[in-house]
């Protein structure tokens, strides 16, 4: 990911690379089926926030690399924890631009 921090959709595939990789480790089939099902209707949304918002990528790779810290370390609830802030914060961005979006409308 962070050889492809320059590069928003290069970015956002090992994004979901990353995703797909913690799911099937869970061996959760259901919830990585769940993840490919938003990833492919999401796609756009997260390129459209890789164009507007500088800061994303450094974010993205931080939030990634404390939920992997945590799950090498073997501390299933701090990889929670994170796994949680990072949707959160992705959530947060989305619901306050989409709201200065239809703002300006």
């Amino acid at each position: 990911m962070r050889a492809a921090k320059d590069d928003v959709e290069l970015l956002n595939q090992h994004d979901a690379a990353f995703h797909r990789a913690v799911f099937a480790a869970t061996g959760n089939q259901t919830r990585a089926s769940l993840l490919e099902g938003i990833s492919s209707r999401t796609m756009w949304s997260r390129v459209w926030r890789g164009m507007v918002d500088d800061a994303v990528a450094d974010r993205t790779i931080a939030e990634h690399q404390a939920i992997y810290d945590a799950l090498a370390a073997g501390d299933a609830a701090l990889a929670e924890a994170a796994a949680l802030m990072h949707i959160s914060a992705t959530q947060k961005w989305f619901r306050d631009h989409l709201a200065d979006l239809e703002d300006d409308a």
